[in-house]
């Protein structure tokens, strides 16, 4: 991972860390792939239970 990955990460993982749900996270971090990524993994989780 660069960097700046790795600091996209940190950050959206502390805005999880602090309560807020995945959207929220993600739309208050930067643009962030990884975020839409395991944002969409949850989504599929949740839609089979």
């Amino acid at each position: 991972m660069s960097n700046q990955k790795t600091e996209r990460y940190q950050e959206w993982k502390r805005l999880i860390d602090a309560g807020y749900d995945y959207r929220t996270a993600y739309v208050l971090s930067t643009d962030n792939p990884l975020a839409a990524y395991l944002r969409l993994e949850k989504v599929k989780k949740d839609s089979h239970k």
